[in-house]
């Protein structure tokens, strides 16, 4: 391999593999950030949707709560209303008028009850009115339906409602049974109808409640005939503009990276035709004068001691060593022709 051909390679060589570094360090940081994006993006999705599906439930229940505080409130004025009209003045009369079992057997929204009951002693609430009034008509909550085992929540909210025997407003959540598979959460209010009325059986005066309760989750669902809840609704809406907006995302990277590869290629077909000028002036300029002076020196080393020494009129090193060529060609030269005079 000559000098020139030595000399090409090492300017390719220290030219292009910068290149390569760069290139593929700026790949690198590329599909990093790309990575480290979506992964960001998707963590915030998840985060966001969590928040967003929990805000959505907690109005849900507030819409809830309300909403059978409300019914309840209505109902109470509207039996205090009925009872007076009417002039009931015992609980057996209030059990069995039609309209009061009318109300007993409303459901509304299609799941939800509406009752009425009775205040009996401190703590001692007692159903009288009810579609299942049959079961649990005027029966003790704790002595004959034992709910503090099987309804503990259900029974101290009940049981706040006849505190010290006296008619009280109570609201709050309880368990029953199951909707779609999960413990059906339900939230009821006893409101007092400010009304006593007294039991012939037991010869007390009564004073009566009227309640009703919500399945939060089957509440929504008949009221917008949808089967998603609105945080499970909502955090899913979230989570698709994530999913999209991540597709965008690797669509905008793989224009980057393609953009990439083409400034790249560019910067590389620009580094190649400056490396081909510079192979260019080596060649002509350094390695070709060297291999002429080479090529002179190997007819100089065979006897052809008048070979003219090229490249003498440059002013650099070349035209320094050519010139000493020549130095030593006319040195020769005399030698030879004083050698031919003995």
């Amino acid at each position: 391999m000559n000098i020139a051909t030595k000399m090409l390679v090492i300017i390719i060589v220290g030219s292009l593999v910068p290149v390569g570094i760069f290139a593929a360090s700026i790949s690198g940081m590329v599909f990093g950030l790309e990575a480290e994006s979506l992964k960001a993006l998707d963590q915030f999705g998840k985060d966001a949707g969590e928040k967003v599906g929990n805000t959505a439930e907690k109005y849900l229940e507030r819409s809830g709560e309300e909403t059978v505080l409300r019914i309840a409130t209505e109902n109470a004025i509207y039996l205090r209303t009925l009872i007076k009209a009417k002039n009931i003045t015992t609980i057996q009369d209030l059990v069995n008028d039609p309209d009061i079992q009318k109300v007993g057997s409303h459901v509304w929204y299609g799941k939800e009850y509406v009752w009425i009951g009775g205040v009996y002693g401190d703590k001692d609430f007692r159903t009288l009115v009810h579609p299942l009034s049959e079961k649990i008509y005027k029966k003790h909550l704790v002595k004959d339906l034992h709910w503090n085992e099987s309804h503990p929540d259900l029974l101290n909210i009940l049981q706040s409602s006849a505190i010290g025997g006296i008619a009280t407003q109570s609201c709050g959540y309880y368990v029953w049974g199951e909707v779609y598979g999960k413990p059906a959460k339900k939230y009821l209010c006893n409101i007092p109808i400010g009304v006593e009325l007294l039991d012939k059986e037991t010869g007390q005066m009564v004073p009566l409640l009227t309640g009703t309760g919500a399945y939060f989750d089957s509440y929504f669902k008949d009221i917008t005939a949808s089967q998603v809840l609105p945080g499970e609704s909502v955090a899913g809406e979230m989570q698709s503009y994530i999913e999209e907006t991540k597709k965008d995302l690797e669509d905008s990277f793989s224009q980057a990276v393609f953009m990439t590869n083409v400034y790249l290629a560019i910067a590389i077909v620009v580094i190649a035709a400056i490396v081909g000028v510079a192979a260019y002036m080596v060649i002509n300029l350094i390695s070709k004068p060297l291999d002429d002076l080479a090529k002179v020196a190997e007819k100089i080393g065979s006897g052809d001691i008048s070979s003219e020494i090229p490249h003498r009129e440059r002013e650099d090193e070349i035209g320094v060593l050519a010139r000493n060529m020549e130095g030593m060609r006319r040195s020769l030269e005399i030698a030879s022709e004083t050698l031919k005079e003995i």
